[in-house]
């Protein structure tokens, strides 16, 4: 098949003039929602506290959750915002998007910013994987001052790992990385991790355009 140049040629250019590229490693999509409301006429940002039955229970985090097969982020950060807050498409009102984050565990975040209107915050009724939702105002938000910690990511090769083959063996210089990990104290909820992250890039862009 490909022991003639030209043959080969052939072959490998009808393959890649349609190849759909993606990612070598195995990526997990998220899309997750920057929702604010109006409360009292004060701009508020909806986050939602995880309960017992989902994974990472208790942490608070945005609407939001899994892509699944075949469905665009967007598709699925409305989805996800109907299920969980038992609201109608109608009050949901998507702006645009804000910065994406692929963690280094594989993680793809996609992130949009909108409005949840025509319906008071405290008549949201969240379904069971919600164990209540929780509204910070945006100045409040803006104005709080976050932590940031680092941590090295240390890659732990087995035992009969070939160093042999490799030149310089154990000494070669293998990559070397850290995570930040971003903590905001509000006096409802501590809100960290890759939320924190995303929070954190979201109003960086706030700031930015606003100087």
């Amino acid at each position: 098949m490909f022991n003639d140049y030209e043959d080969a040629i052939k072959n490998i250019k009808s393959i890649f003039e349609n190849h759909k590229p993606e990612s070598i490693k195995k990526i997990n999509k998220v899309a997750v929602f920057i929702a604010l409301i109006d409360i009292d006429g004060v701009a508020h940002i909806v986050f939602q506290k995880r309960s017992k039955i989902v994974n990472q229970s208790g942490d608070v985090s945005f609407i939001g959750g899994h892509i699944e097969n075949k469905e665009k982020p967007l598709d699925a950060v409305i989805r996800e915002t109907v299920e969980e807050c038992n609201l109608d498409t109608k009050n949901i009102s998507v702006f645009g998007e804000s910065n994406y984050l692929l963690n280094f565990n594989g993680l793809l975040m996609y992130v949009f910013v909108g409005q949840i209107t025509g319906i008071n915050f405290h008549d949201i009724k969240p379904n069971e994987e919600v164990e209540k939702l929780i509204a910070i105002p945006l100045e409040e938000v803006l104005s709080c001052k976050y932590t940031v910690y680092r941590s090295d990511i240390e890659i732990k090769r087995d035992e009969n790992f070939p160093y042999d083959l490799i030149e310089n063996g154990r000494s070669y210089n293998f990559l070397k990385s850290y995570e930040l990990t971003y903590f905001y104290q509000f006096k409802d909820c501590i809100i960290w991790g890759l939320t924190a992250k995303i929070l954190n890039s979201f109003v960086d862009i706030l700031k930015n355009y606003n100087k």
